[in-house]
């Protein structure tokens, strides 16, 4: 009797050391799957932007991307691809003004045509 009770319990031992096993295995799936977040790709996004700009461009960029993370307006891979492309052929000085225009006035994208008329840089171009 003594004998066949240690047996069961040994199988039932044996039966959670299965289950513990599992449970361990899909706490660490959950865990692994919380680490994608906007935040981090956000921050992917820019570094692999940062690489493609010159100095002052990079600052704004980087200021106006900080911009973003801090109001959880977090920018993708497209998202920047939008931006550079609205600011492709537009001189570094443009590009950095349209920038800090987005940036001062929290702007969810660039828009460089705009800025002409509320900088002082183009006065000249206004007859002023």
């Amino acid at each position: 009797m003594k004998e066949e009770i240690l047996q069961r319990l040994e199988r039932i031992e044996a039966k959670l050391d299965a289950v513990h096993a599992s449970l361990a295995a899909v706490l660490d799936k959950r865990a692994n799957a919380k680490k994608h977040t906007p935040a981090k790709d956000h921050d992917q996004a820019v570094a692999a932007m940062y690489a493609t700009l010159n100095d002052p461009v990079k600052r704004a960029f980087q200021e106006y991307a900080a911009m973003r993370k801090d109001k959880r307006l977090y920018l993708t891979e497209r998202s920047i691809n939008a931006i550079m492309n609205k600011l492709d052929g537009f001189t570094p000085l443009e590009q950095v003004e349209a920038l800090k225009a987005a940036t001062e006035k929290e702007w969810r994208t660039v828009y460089p045509t705009s800025f002409t008329t509320t900088s002082g840089l183009f006065e000249d171009d206004f007859g002023a």
